[in-house]
């Protein structure tokens, strides 16, 4: 072997252990990162800043869905009224456009600003089919949509047309008695979805009641592994913290068919959580 092959492989040889090294000190350098990331999120402020935000993102979007909800079934209530009224008017000798007109002077609670905004687009000489798709858009339902659809497609069926509305009504009607009546039947699964959270707390807070903490870990189910409390506290929050998530869209899925109506559930559960949490974890 030449002078040259040996230092040529020396410096080969050097330059690996060099990069061994920077592997190493990357790889201790992330370790230690990581462990503080895991510090950081496994200490108390950051779990109740965690608990803190999505109540604070959760509670007033619950509200507000919860209050568009309630006022979208109002508005589906009283347009099966103005289906009826309409279809009272074309029965009174009434043509079909001064029939919308005429039946939207009753009172009609939150569905009033629409139909007035329907009926300027009437008197305007709008045509009756782009009103009506105006109106669709402002009403934001699906049965209300589906309604206004029914009555474009038989628009051209004047004589009868006070019967479709007729029709047309009742369904409606019958469609929101329905969803009062599922709401209201099933109430009780949303309390038993409530029986599940509070009784996972309770069990976290009779294991750390019964648990001796004077040790300085917990015995889990052999000798040889073991939990500490710090771990464990933490464990236990964030267990808890997305069981209120879930378990809140899980009851506004159950209760109104759609997972954002669960974020008024979620923001309760969230703030018992954050209470259980100053009085047991912390």
């Amino acid at each position: 072997m030449t002078c040259l092959q040996i230092k040529a492989e020396r410096k080969a040889r050097k330059r690996r252990k060099d990069l061994v090294k920077i592997g190493r000190q990357a790889l201790y350098g992330s370790e230690a990162k990581f462990n503080e990331m895991l510090a950081v999120v496994l200490s108390e402020n950051f779990e109740l800043l965690l608990g803190a935000v999505i109540f604070a993102i959760s509670f007033p979007l619950g509200v507000l869905f919860t209050l568009m909800d309630r006022k979208r079934m109002l508005m589906d209530f009283y347009f099966s009224t103005y289906l009826f009224n309409v279809a009272r008017a074309i029965r009174g000798g009434s043509p079909l456009v001064k029939a919308f007109v005429v039946a939207s002077e009753g009172e009609y609670g939150p569905l009033k600003p629409v139909l007035k905004a329907f009926v300027s687009r009437l008197t305007l000489g709008v045509p009756l089919q782009h009103a009506l798709s105006s109106l669709s858009s402002a009403l934001k339902s699906r049965i209300s949509n589906y309604s206004i659809a029914s009555i474009k497609d038989l628009l051209n069926l004047t004589p009868e047309m006070h019967t479709f509305l007729d029709e047309l009504g009742t369904f409606q009607a019958q469609y929101v008695e329905l969803q009062r009546r599922r709401e209201s039947e099933t109430r009780i699964h949303v309390i038993i979805t409530y029986v599940a959270f509070f009784t996972f707390l309770l069990a976290i807070g009779a294991t750390i009641k019964i648990t001796p903490y004077t040790t300085s870990t917990i015995p889990l189910f052999s000798e040889k592994s073991s939990l500490s409390p710090s771990l464990f506290r933490s464990v236990s929050y964030y267990v808890a913290l997305s069981e209120s998530v879930f378990l809140g869209l899980l009851a506004g899925e159950i209760n109104k068919g759609k997972a954002t109506s669960g974020l008024l559930h979620m923001a309760v559960m969230t703030l018992v959580l954050i209470v259980f949490s100053y009085m047991f974890l912390f």
